[in-house]
């Protein structure tokens, strides 16, 4: 129970151990399974997963993954504050940020959809981040479907502009907006969302 409380400890004999304890896998599961994306997912579809996160610092002022970047991990904050700063576009040349704080997944809708991250994750003070590699996220995610699942019916975002002129070009092709002005096709095509 004092692993449980005070984490930092069972980090570090993990770390000198070589391998994660088993006490801060049980941490892990109990974290994980009181996520709003996880939330209903069986232990047994948890524990590998919580059993392959690895914890990393990162300092204020440091980002952990840029806008543009190949998605590395899912993420889940511990402590300190994120703040995710997405890349200004055309449609929208000042976004808003959003921040993330301890208990919160992130870095779930790149994973899924195999794309680059449309927001940079910058560190607002100290934080200890939980990182479940890429790789090991589709191997889970292939043996536990479930996972994958869940995952996405919570995450949602914009389409990308290549994505929306596709839409755009898919939608006017459809009896429903084949008669629409191209105009109108973008402006159907940049309110749709992205749902894995």
């Amino acid at each position: 129970k004092v692993l449980q409380r005070r984490y930092g400890i069972g980090i570090k004999l993990s770390q000198n151990f070589g391998e994660q304890i088993s006490q801060l896998e049980d941490y892990l599961v109990e974290k994980l399974g009181k996520t709003s994306v996880l939330d209903g997912v069986p232990i047994r579809v948890i524990a590998p997963m919580a059993r392959s996160m690895r914890p990393h610092r990162l300092q204020r002022g440091k980002f952990l993954y840029q806008s543009g970047e190949e998605p590395e991990a899912l993420f889940l904050l511990e402590r300190g504050v994120i703040e995710m700063q997405p890349s200004p576009s055309p449609e929208d040349p000042s976004p808003t940020a959003k921040i993330i704080e301890p208990g919160h997944l992130f870095g779930v809708l790149p994973l899924l959809t195999d794309k680059r991250y449309e927001a940079s994750a910058y560190a607002v003070e100290d934080c200890v981040v939980w990182a479940l590699a890429a790789a090991t996220f589709h191997s889970l995610s292939s043996q536990y479907p479930l996972l994958r699942r869940s995952l996405g019916r919570h995450s949602r975002g914009r389409l990308s502009a290549s994505d929306q002129a596709k839409a755009a070009e898919r939608l006017g092709k459809t009896p429903i907006f084949g008669r629409l002005e191209p105009a109108e096709l973008n402006q159907v095509a940049q309110s749709l969302v992205l749902q894995h």
